[in-house]
């Protein structure tokens, strides 16, 4: 998807078939397009970020000093947050 306001520029690759049968296989396991991958994987190479979370790292005061490292995994795991001895619940 293409931003409203900007220009979209199409990029054509050529992939070998083992490649490309790859790429399709993630893009399902995703549930998405090899396209729609492809343009994922750009723009987190070209922007260095593919968190959503990473305009509000740093917003927001807590005791949990590694939240800005870890955040990825506290969202997946809460009860990998600690608070002194105690597993936040």
């Amino acid at each position: 998807m293409v931003k409203e306001g900007t220009m979209a520029r199409q990029l054509i690759l050529d992939l070998p078939d083992d490649i490309y049968m790859h790429l399709r296989e993630k893009a399902r396991q995703s549930g998405t397009t090899p396209e729609e991958l492809v343009r994922h994987w750009i723009v987190i190479a070209t922007t260095g970020t593919d968190d959503p979370l990473e305009d509000v790292i740093g917003s927001l005061k807590g005791h949990i000093s590694d939240w800005g490292e870890r955040h990825d995994e506290y969202l997946v795991d809460p009860n990998q947050l600690f608070y002194g001895p105690y597993v936040l619940k």
